[in-house]
């Protein structure tokens, strides 16, 4: 990939780096400032339903399985069901219960 050359007086390097961005309100007359269009974004509240975020983000753009991390175990134990894949959540045998350990629910 090349590499962008660089101004070498600073008058071109401060028009390069305007702080005006040419958008329009509608109608094509006026520009906004670059605080107005990100005070604009950081309003908008994400499409997503489980995302609390608001503001510019982005989601995985794949249907990964990444998200499932911050699922509740009981909406994991029902996509298992509804997908009709088999699981226990019997602790192996061997394994200590009811020691001083705070007990969580295990799925395999």
């Amino acid at each position: 990939m090349p590499v962008p050359e660089v101004a070498s007086d600073t008058a071109s390097a401060a028009t390069m780096l305007s702080p005006v961005l040419n958008a329009s309100n509608g109608d094509g007359s006026e520009s906004e400032t670059t605080s107005a269009i990100l005070a604009s974004v950081k309003e908008q509240t994400c499409a997503v339903d489980e995302c609390s975020v608001s503001g510019l983000h982005a989601h995985h753009p794949r249907d990964c399985l990444f998200y499932l991390r911050d699922w509740e175990p009981s909406r994991l134990q029902a996509l298992l069901q509804n997908n009709e894949v088999a699981f226990n959540t019997e602790p192996p045998p061997g394994t200590q219960t009811g020691g001083p350990c705070t007990p969580f629910l295990m799925l395999k």
